[in-house]
């Protein structure tokens, strides 16, 4: 067992979840930013600059391929365009984001994939349950 220290800069976890093959876990900062580790060194992979606050939780896919974040948007930017209730998705092997899903009016708590990874389902503090069909 090891265990990780945040160091300054890190900020709060709001979410880990571990990738389908069992060798990485993913981490969503207070900063905003996500970052991949080794799950067995506890070694920082890399790191998804977001560059965006306001998200709180995390999902891989299920062919580890994507990372999904839900939350309130980027709460610190007046004209960016996000708004609350943002899901954004990101590429792990471009390290790039694929995209923002908007429909919901408050922030987004729950994110999950479907087996097959072509649906993502999203609650929200708005009172509703979102189904996304995701064709990527």
């Amino acid at each position: 067992m090891w265990t990780k220290n945040w160091q300054e800069g890190m900020g709060t976890v709001y979410a880990i979840d571990v990738s389908p093959d069992g060798e990485t876990f993913a981490t969503l900062h207070s900063s905003g930013n996500i970052k991949l580790w080794n799950l067995y060194t506890g070694t920082e992979i890399y790191t998804l600059p977001k560059n965006s606050m306001g998200d709180y939780y995390l999902v891989f896919s299920p062919d580890g391929k994507i990372i999904a974040t839900g939350g309130w948007g980027d709460s610190d930017s007046e004209d960016d365009g996000s708004e609350p209730g943002t899901i954004e998705l990101w590429n792990l092997e471009a390290r790039e984001k694929i995209c923002t899903l908007l429909g919901h009016t408050w922030g987004v708590y729950s994110v999950a994939f479907s087996p097959d990874g072509q649906t993502l389902v999203s609650g929200s503090d708005d009172k509703t349950i979102k189904i996304w069909q995701i064709d990527l």
